[in-house]
């Protein structure tokens, strides 16, 4: 993954919708500072229980990848397996131009789509989505 980025020496790096704090953890050991968001309280919590016996801890916050609190700070992004959940383009759009926002000029963010695979093999610009009486 560090191959992906392009990084100074000791970067700062943030992984945005970071769970239980599994990348945030590798990057961390392996010298980098890391900021791991996430809105899920009791996914940070099981972060923190995992860093606790790590010799270097990203430091946690709770928060929504549509609002991130940061401009121009880091030098590279992470968001895995998180992106595409929302009900509308515009939030998702949303999440990206606040990354681009949150990150260095310079900087990469890597993103992987969860079940990429199957959901482009089944892409379909537009289509119609029946919920009981309501079509979405």
């Amino acid at each position: 993954l560090l191959t992906l980025f392009n990084l100074p020496s000791e970067p700062l790096l943030l992984d945005v919708g970071c769970g239980h704090g599994r990348y945030s953890l590798a990057l961390a050991s392996s010298g980098c500072r890391v900021v791991g968001l996430d809105a899920s309280r009791s996914l940070l919590e099981i972060a923190k229980r995992h860093a606790a016996q790590a010799p270097h801890a990203p430091r946690w916050m709770r928060g929504d990848m549509r609002r991130l609190p940061f401009r121009s700070r880091f030098n590279g992004g992470l968001l895995l397996d998180s992106f595409g959940f929302f009900d509308g383009d515009e939030e998702s759009t949303l999440v990206l131009r606040e990354l681009h926002n949150a990150l260095l000029p310079t900087a990469r963010l890597v993103l992987a789509v969860a079940n990429a695979t199957p959901i482009l093999a089944d892409f379909r610009a537009s289509d119609v989505e029946q919920r009981g009486e309501a079509v979405v």
